[in-house]
């Protein structure tokens, strides 16, 4: 999948004279089908980790209001890039709409009551974490959506590809590998992971 923009779109405050610099938005067809399992199962389904607004990850990218807040996050991190245009990057971007957008599937430890029984859950090899298995609770509504992306410059033919990696409603969890941090976090080991068959509220 392939999204075409411009930086000078993302910025008014772009010098009009200068030449517009291309941004692709690209994700592999493994992430958009495992997304479509994950977080865009449909936006009139209430579980844990799908998303209430959009039922694809190009519905999502093209959104208005996703643009007007993603995209000055995605500027800021192309300009902090642009020192040093020959390294990729990996960015944990986090954006907040003033609606719901979907049930989080991640939250930290401390908005859960001391006797909810947890097992340990491992979302990655680097990871220690917690799966909640008392499904009384329901995944709570977020205004929070969390991107991963990897920003890299082709200067030989002068333009950003910023693929997605993955895409989820909620506040980021900081996994073992995670670099480049550009959000809020909750650290892997005070975090509490939601099974995807979680009802939300």
């Amino acid at each position: 999948m392939i999204i075409d923009f411009s930086v000078k779109e993302l910025d008014q405050n772009f010098d009009t004279t200068a030449p517009i610099v291309p941004l692709c938005i690209v994700m592999d067809t493994y992430h958009v089908n495992r997304l479509a399992r994950t977080c865009f199962r449909g936006k009139d389904l209430k579980k844990a980790g799908n998303f209430c607004r959009w039922n694809s990850i190009r519905e999502f990218i093209c959104d208005d209001e996703v643009q007007d807040q993603l995209f000055p996050e995605l500027l800021e991190s192309i300009q902090e890039m642009s020192t040093r245009p020959l390294e990729r990057r990996t960015y944990t971007l986090s954006i907040e709409l003033e609606n719901p957008v979907g049930w989080s599937a991640t939250l930290p430890s401390s908005m859960l009551p001391a006797d909810a029984l947890f097992v340990p859950f491992h979302p990655n090899e680097y990871t220690d974490a917690f799966l909640l298995e008392d499904h009384a609770f329901k995944a709570p509504l977020t205004h929070e959506i969390t991107i991963v992306c990897e920003i890299d410059y082709f200067a030989n033919r002068n333009f950003w590809v910023v693929a997605v990696k993955t895409i989820y409603p909620g506040e980021s969890v900081q996994l073992g590998f995670a670099k480049n941090k550009k959000t809020k976090f909750i650290p892997a080991s005070e975090a509490v992971f939601l099974d995807f068959d979680r009802d939300g509220e």
